[in-house]
């Protein structure tokens, strides 16, 4: 029972896919969270900038 209880303990087959998961899904949840928290904020910027580009011709004249 001892060798058993060895060789699976040694068993780290797999343990770098869940890692790798675990850092996918952290990423995930910190991009979702920072687009929520400054969702309106990135908007206001994305339209100003839109509307400052407007003015300009788009011929370059």
């Amino acid at each position: 029972m001892p060798a058993l209880r060895c060789a699976l303990s040694r068993d780290e087959t797999g343990q770098a896919v869940v890692e790798y998961a675990m850092l996918v899904t952290s990423m995930a949840v910190f991009t979702i969270a920072i687009l929520v928290t400054m969702g309106d904020q990135m908007n206001n910027i994305f339209t100003l900038t839109r509307d400052q580009l407007a003015v300009f011709p788009a011929n370059g004249s």
